[in-house]
């Protein structure tokens, strides 16, 4: 398993609506779908994506993301995530129980340009033979300018 992880400020570079619209044609914002319609794409989005990311509060406040393979949702979207006891995102739920799923669906079509300045990167390879502590589980890392 590879991951690699950047700890970054980001910025909007621009936002890529459509051809239609970077050809100049402004069409009419869409209705705004009911709350149905809003749970059924969720769930759908939900259960295709194989792995999605629990973005956690660290001490210093700043956001920990990492990918986790949770279990398919429940009736009422509750997801649930089974992780070792010891592991920092436990850790961070506890000291702050604020976290985010996100969700990528693979086949989507939207997307938006963002610069990332990274200021720090946290690796965990076994390919090139780095691995995270046994005990805190914390990957190596090193601060960029």
């Amino acid at each position: 398993m590879r991951l690699i992880k950047l700890v970054a400020r980001a910025a909007c570079a621009g936002l890529w609506l459509s051809t239609a619209w970077l050809a100049g044609a402004q069409p009419s914002p869409p209705s705004a779908p009911d709350r149905a319609t809003i749970l059924k794409a969720a769930r759908e989005v939900m259960v295709k994506a194989r792995y999605c990311d629990l973005v956690t509060i660290g001490p210093g406040g700043q956001p920990q993301a990492r990918p986790v393979d949770p279990f398919p949702p429940e009736d009422g979207l509750t997801v649930w995530i089974a992780t070792n006891p010891a592991t920092r995102k436990v850790g961070e739920i506890r000291a702050d129980a604020r976290v985010t799923l996100m969700y990528l669906d693979p086949a989507g079509d939207d997307y938006q340009l963002i610069r990332v300045a990274p200021s720090r990167i946290e690796v965990v390879s076994g390919a090139h033979g780095i691995a995270n502590d046994p005990q805190t589980w914390r990957p190596v890392s090193v601060d960029l300018p």
